[in-house]
């Protein structure tokens, strides 16, 4: 036997002799095809009676229902309401009974008990008039004694600043008058025998340059200084000296020694300004804003001759 035929056939045998189903009208009507084991008849239902429960209350018309409580209303309605959690349940309020009103009555008015007048009080009896007094006596026809008047308050004492501002103050005022005053006029002799204006702003030089050298001892020293020399000797140096220089080198001679003279009164201290009774302060006005005031009158420009103008 090959393999083939050792394996059972996966084939079903047949029924022989037993007749098939015959298979059912679809369109054919239950009804007509009457009951059988497949479909049955199927008759209307009775209708169901509908019983009250027991614990429910009858709702049919002929049955009367009592009243709620409105306390039980309150709750059930409470009771219905969906409860969040961690949010209390409303509380109801109960709005009270307001009593009815009674009309305010007005209070009696009492009598306004009339207020006592003050008693007037007694008037002052007007004071005694003084007794008249006798004429005052006539002066004497004897002049007072007459008082002595009083000194003049000194001015105060005078700080090297203040110094300094008086003495700039007054330079500026001659050197604008020194050169405003025409060049060809500064040999003229101020009188017949006299010097020059250009002799007379070398000799504001000189003085410069002498108050300078004492004041420069004064500091060394602290005391006053002296002049070692005669006036007229040192106006005669500076007249000689003057001729040989012409007005421009003249009138720089004039700045360069106030420049000088300003540089050794800076270095001066208070207590040496003020040395021996104010020496320095006299010096120092006596050859400057002292001095120039002396000759201001020279330098006064000539009046133009008549009949011709001025020259600018």
């Amino acid at each position: 036997m090959s393999d083939i035929e050792r394996i059972p056939s996966m084939r079903k045998p047949t029924r022989q002799g037993v007749p098939k189903r015959k298979s059912h009208d679809m369109a054919k009507p239950m009804a007509e095809s009457g009951k059988t084991k497949d479909a049955p008849s199927i008759g209307p239902r009775e209708p169901k009676v509908a019983r009250p429960m027991p614990d429910e209350p009858d709702l049919r018309p002929e049955a009367t229902v009592p009243p709620m409580d409105p306390t039980l209303a309150v709750e059930l309605e409470l009771a219905a309401q969906p409860v969040f959690e961690g949010v209390a349940p409303p509380v109801p309020v109960v709005e009270p009974q307001l009593e009815p009103e009674t009309a305010a009555q007005p209070e009696p008015e009492t009598a306004a008990q009339p207020e006592p007048e003050p008693e007037p009080e007694p008037e002052p009896e007007p004071e005694p008039l003084p007794p008249p007094q006798p004429a005052a006596e006539a002066a004497s026809a004897e002049p007072p004694a007459q008082v002595e008047p009083a000194r003049p308050a000194e001015p105060p004492r005078m700080t090297l600043l203040q110094l300094l501002a008086r003495v700039d103050q007054a330079f500026a005022q001659f050197r604008t008058a020194a050169y405003r005053y025409p060049a060809e006029h500064m040999t003229d002799r101020l009188t017949d025998d006299g010097w020059t204006r250009k002799q007379m702003l070398a000799h504001i030089a000189a003085w410069h340059d002498l108050t300078s050298d004492r004041l420069t001892k004064l500091a060394l020293s602290g005391h006053s200084v002296p002049l070692d020399r005669e006036v007229d000797a040192v106006n005669a140096q500076a007249a000689r000296v003057a001729l040989g220089k012409s007005v421009g080198e003249v009138l720089k001679d004039t700045e360069m020694t106030m420049g000088r003279l300003r540089r050794q009164l800076l270095r001066l201290t208070e207590e040496q300004l003020h040395a021996d009774d104010d020496w320095a302060i006299h010096v120092v006005a006596s050859n400057t804003y002292g001095h120039y005031v002396d000759h201001l009158a020279d330098l006064v420009p000539p009046a133009p001759p008549p009949g011709t103008a001025a020259r600018r």
